[in-house]
């Protein structure tokens, strides 16, 4: 090969790189649209919200709540009042999504902030025909526009409502996205994980809210509140399917719909669907996203308190029952969170004795705890205790414990029916449960 063909390929090869910068913007683009990382070792902590051009306020409001519930950030939503008219093309009509990003650099924020504005209008940016979203890798802002993200998928196009759960479910993984990107995450392959690039609504649709393989670095980070390992289903399955609850005419039936779908679209606004289970709703989503200042906001007491003690059993940490009220609020919390658990250990934190004989009695049923009933401090509560553990373990001498003659008898009628032991039959004073005991076994003359 001649030196004057080789000079003439890296001259080539130089002028394809430098056009393509010329197209993509930076070389950083490049590397992103072929799936390279470059991420960013600073958490975000606050997205700033803005609302542009008029978005249904509260659509903007769904987005700020479902951020808060997915994400570990501080959202605040602004009307910044940019006046973007010099970024509308009167030619194409449609608004330049990069002159609004040169705009949005008014707005000074830190480098773990983002802006993030939302505009109704058709947007475009330099080199394609339209956009979902633009993010500026430089400052981190994003533009999201909502237009075609509106567009129904189906043969019939029609414009999807503002509280259509379809809508939310397109512009949070669009927004998660162009988060994504500011964040250093490239493109992903997978077409199920929310960095994979979209050709088609339909493909948007199908995808998850799952970041995948950057799971781990968000966790890391501490930004995700989500269980890392669940694979969430693409949250517009669900919004078609809560369509369908609106078609229910039993109010009952109608409801339980929308229990069994609203809280999977972390969706704390749309629980009033719910009706009566509202609270539930709203339960099911502070467990699932692990937040608990979703409990604070239960103006019943008896909720707030189901609220708490779920959410501590769910992410076994007692800690939150401490939120919970007064000290019988907070042993009630304490008792029925370990309910599953049966953890013995728990039940000597409770300072109210009732509530901690209740915890006693349910921690009875393990057999490695035979000694548990001599601190229930309650007569009755204690006896219970005893026949109980006796029962289960197959322990008569536990009966002997018992000083009511009538509850002991009872015990020991229990465990000798149960090991076909006669001779337990042949302690009890009481004549007919005694006769009772030797006919369930066969041996009464």
């Amino acid at each position: 090969m001649s030196k004057l063909r080789l000079s003439l390929y890296v001259f080539l090869g130089f002028l394809i790189i430098f056009l393509t910068i010329l197209a993509f913007g930076n070389v950083k683009s490049i590397l992103y649209a072929i799936g390279m990382d470059f991420p960013t070792k600073i958490a975000v902590n606050k997205i700033y919200l803005v609302n542009l051009n008029n978005v249904d306020r509260s659509f903007i409001e769904e987005v700020s709540n479902s951020i808060k519930s997915y994400l570990n950030v501080e959202t605040e939503i602004i009307n910044d009042g940019l006046d973007i008219i010099d970024a509308y093309n009167s030619n194409r009509s449609q608004f330049n999504a990069d002159k609004i990003l040169d705009n949005l650099k008014e707005i000074k924020h830190s480098e773990n902030e983002r802006v993030i504005a939302i505009i109704p209008n058709d947007s475009y940016s330099e080199g394609l025909n339209f956009i979902f979203s633009s993010p500026d890798l430089k400052n981190g802002n994003i533009i999201i526009s909502v237009y075609r993200l509106r567009f129904s998928s189906g043969k019939i196009i029609y414009f999807l409502d503002w509280d259509d759960p379809l809508l939310l479910d397109r512009t949070l993984k669009t927004l998660y996205r162009s988060l994504g990107f500011t964040m250093g995450f490239g493109n992903s392959k997978d077409r199920k994980c929310i960095m994979a690039f979209s050709n088609s609504l339909i493909e948007l649709d199908n995808k998850g809210m799952n970041f995948c393989d950057k799971t781990k670095y968000l966790q890391r980070l501490g930004m995700l509140k989500n269980n890392p390992n669940e694979n969430l289903q693409p949250l517009s399955y669900v919004g078609e399917r809560v369509k369908e609850c609106k078609s229910i005419l039993n109010v009952d039936e109608k409801e339980s719909c929308y229990l069994k779908l609203v809280p999977k679209l972390y969706n704390i606004s749309m629980c009033s669907l719910a009706g009566k289970w509202e609270w539930h709703c709203k339960l099911e989503i502070a467990v699932n996203t692990k937040n608990i200042t979703i409990c604070n906001n239960f103006s019943e007491s008896q909720e707030k308190e189901s609220c708490y003690f779920h959410y501590a059993s769910e992410v076994n940490d007692f800690k939150v029952c401490k939120q919970a009220g007064n000290q019988t609020q907070i042993d009630n919390c304490i008792w029925m969170a370990n309910i599953n658990r049966k953890d013995l250990s728990i039940c000597y934190t409770i300072k109210t004795k009732n509530i901690a004989d209740w915890c006693f009695l349910r921690a009875v049923y393990l057999p490695e705890h035979e000694k548990i009933c001599d601190d229930v401090e309650n007569f009755d509560d204690r006896e219970l205790c005893y026949s109980n553990l006796a029962s289960k373990i197959n322990n008569s001498e536990i009966c002997g414990k018992i000083p009511t003659e009538t509850e002991r008898d009872l015990c020991y009628e229990s465990v000798g029916t149960k090991i076909k032991d006669v001779s337990l039959c042949q302690k009890i004073i009481n004549q007919v449960v005694k006769d009772r005991c030797l006919i369930a076994q066969g041996n009464l003359n």
